[in-house]
């Protein structure tokens, strides 16, 4: 009993430790990280001498020890000109027609991303005033020294390397960034999740990067931010997330932002109120609105059951009384858990008569329910009986595959993400309609490197 007490103990004080680490920095400590940062605590605690509640006070009293923690929270993984097709838009889209830039890169750990940037911006003839900024200090104190190692290279982003000489002297992995580069880039700590004071002007960043940041908030944190960050944009400015993470921002109507693509790059742009409730009612009105740049993926024309759409002005308890299409359920399903509405989200799929052939949908939907409500087991059965039921049905995998991820379990993922790539390259080879409008109209391709870089190991 005695033994059973301590064990509990122990849970309740780790817990207080990432409390604090969540509190003052917005980061939820992954399954992986989390023995490493709890053994790091350990160790805090036998050099101070301090005991589990003098060393959560001092956390919360001493603001350079906190920092020591949420420094070693962070993982700053990152390498030059990685997720190179965002590059290749800025390139050939975006560069061309805009010669005056500013540049946030809003999470740039050890600085590999600005400098990347604003190689590609000089070698495109554009004027780029470039703000880097990151909550860990250490990491920034690495840009201020300049020197850069094999560590900060990969395959991906080679036949961009070279522009690295324009900034430094660069030999193969290897680069050194001159001081005039460094003195041309503005360099500061920003705390994504408590800090209210932009690095620079309000309204004046015209493409902000936000890459392999979310994988580390709750939905509730990242909304925030992302609707903080637009206070420093420009409308129609563009914001770059990871193509890992992109997929799980929804764009509800208290966003500033609508989801658009150019081809396989997917990005959020800045819109003012007047231009979401037109988009925003267009959806409602005709179900699906297309993006502003987008590439269409051939395909075979497919009949779909006909169904009547419910009344605009109907009242929400009695919203499905007529069979409604599957795209319309999905639509009106993710509507209902933004708002949190549970039980109307559950009263949808109890209403809706789903068909034998329909099984996967049911249980996906289940599951959508389950995850947003962080039923994690609950929402793991529904994905895996879905993916069961119909091994083609590739967002029952997609899904199963992410949220085995967000817990840890590696080898559930890796399985995950397998079958739904089979699934996807399946897909493409037959140009078949491909469950589009289930996770709002991006397309197989996408999809499909995003699991396959999954699967290889990256992010």
């Amino acid at each position: 009993m005695e033994e059973s007490m301590t064990e509990e103990n122990k849970t309740e004080d780790e817990c207080k430790f990432l409390e604090i680490i969540q509190k003052y920095s917005g980061l939820t400590v992954s399954a992986s990280h989390r023995d490493f940062m709890l053994n790091y605590v350990d160790e805090r605690k036998k050099e101070l001498g301090l005991s589990d509640e003098e060393y959560c006070r001092k956390l919360e009293e001493d603001i350079l020890e906190r920092t020591r923690i949420i420094d070693e929270a962070a993982i700053n993984e990152t390498y030059f000109f990685r997720e190179v097709i965002q590059f290749d838009f800025l390139r050939d889209t975006y560069f061309p027609k805009h010669k005056n830039v500013v540049i946030w890169s809003a999470a740039c750990s050890t600085g590999e991303e600005p400098i990347s940037l604003y190689a590609l911006a000089k070698a495109c003839r554009v004027n780029a005033s470039v703000y880097a900024s990151d909550i860990d200090e250490k990491a920034l104190s690495q840009i201020k020294n300049r020197i850069y190692t094999p560590h900060s290279f990969r395959s991906e982003g080679s036949n961009y390397i070279g522009l690295l000489e324009q900034l430094g002297t660069y030999y193969p992995k290897t680069f050194t960034m001159s001081k005039e580069t460094l003195e041309s880039l503005f360099i500061s700590k920003f705390n994504l999740a408590t800090d209210h004071k932009f690095p620079m002007p309000n309204e004046t960043v015209d493409l902000l990067f936000l890459r392999n940041v979310f994988i580390y908030f709750t939905k509730e944190t990242r909304k925030e931010v992302l609707i903080k960050l637009a206070g420093a944009m420009k409308e129609n400015a563009l914001l770059f997330l990871s193509i890992n993470e992109i997929a799980s921002v929804e764009c509800d109507m208290d966003m500033p932002f609508v989801k658009e693509n150019c081809g396989p790059v997917y990005y959020l742009r800045k819109v003012g109120l007047e231009e979401k409730k037109r988009l925003y009612e267009a959806k409602i009105h005709h179900g699906h609105t297309e993006p502003q740049l987008t590439r269409t993926i051939p395909h075979k024309a497919k009949k779909t059951d006909s169904f009547c759409h419910e009344h605009k002005n109907a009242n929400p308890v009695n919203a499905i009384q007529k069979q409604c299409t599957m795209t319309e359920l999905y639509k009106d399903l993710k509507a209902a858990i933004s708002l949190k509405d549970f039980d109307h989200a559950r009263e949808l799929i109890s209403r809706h008569k789903f068909k034998t052939t329909e099984m996967e949908h049911e249980l996906f939907m289940k599951g959508m329910i389950f995850e947003a409500q962080g039923n994690n087991d609950e929402a793991l059965d529904c994905y895996q009986r879905a993916s069961i039921a119909n091994p083609k049905f590739w967002p029952a995998s997609y899904n199963l595959g992410t949220l085995s991820k967000k817990l840890g379990n590696s080898k559930n993922m890796k399985k995950a993400f397998l079958s739904c790539s089979k699934a996807l390259k399946c897909y493409i080879q037959n140009q078949e309609i491909c469950y589009n409008d289930i996770l709002d109209s991006f397309n197989p391709d996408y999809f499909l490197e995003l699991c396959d870089s999954q699967i290889e190991g990256g992010r």
